[in-house]
């Protein structure tokens, strides 16, 4: 089997092609092995390394948020998305049934082949290779991009004592031609200013605020 155009597309060159070979092998071909052990390896490295991500990225989040966060990271949709986008059914190694039966476009199948990948990619360089492409595929400008609540967020943060707050966001200026103009906003809690933020649109510079906001209060609980 020749590995070049899909080591091309994952970005990553195999020593062991055999492993590659295995990672692509569904349990259909009736071989003595398939992919399933390398997928519950990959499962393992991919949950790790969403998880320093998420931790790092939002030092605001409690752990019941940054959970939700990785599991919509995870999921089937996100990774079999990004293996259809880039044509990794191809490549599958499927018995008769599956192959008639379209196992080369199902969403379980290859969520489960690049679980398998990164799990390949880490027995045979190092953790780090597969970090690198759990980034590239989650994190990146070209991977999966995921939208995240941060008013939302802060707003879970700062009622978690169970009395009322009041949150207010207020637009304090704004700058460029009506066609392209930038949006400066600012969080109040209490009236105490907590984070400001700029964007194309009142909506994204809210947001950034938030972000802010939640910044600083996890700066203050450090302290």
């Amino acid at each position: 089997m020749n590995h070049s155009l899909l080591e091309k597309k994952i970005g990553y060159s195999f020593e062991n092609k055999n492993l590659l070979t295995e990672a692509l092998t569904h349990s259909s071909k009736g071989l003595e092995y398939s992919y399933e052990r390398l997928e519950f390896l990959g499962d393992a490295v991919l949950e790790l390394v969403v998880s320093e991500n998420l931790f790092v990225e939002n030092p605001g989040f409690t752990e019941g948020q940054l959970t939700s966060m990785r599991s919509k990271l995870v999921r089937e949709d996100y990774l079999s998305k990004w293996a259809l986008e880039n044509g990794l059914g191809e490549f599958l190694i499927l018995g008769k049934s599956e192959e008639h039966s379209g196992g080369r476009q199902k969403r379980s199948i290859l969520c489960d082949m690049v679980e398998s990948i990164i799990g390949a990619m880490y027995l045979d360089s190092s953790f780090e290779q597969a970090k690198r492409f759990c980034h590239d595929v989650l994190f990146s400008g070209n991977g999966i991009k995921l939208e995240t609540d941060y008013k939302s967020a802060l707003q879970e943060l700062i009622q978690k004592d169970g009395k009322d707050h009041h949150i207010v966001y207020e637009i304090v200026k704004e700058e460029g031609p009506p066609h392209s103009r930038t949006f400066y906003s600012k969080v109040t809690v209490d009236g105490r200013e907590l984070g400001q933020g700029k964007g194309s649109s009142k909506k994204e510079s809210e947001k950034k605020a938030a972000q802010t906001a939640l910044k600083v209060l996890a700066e203050v609980e450090e302290c």
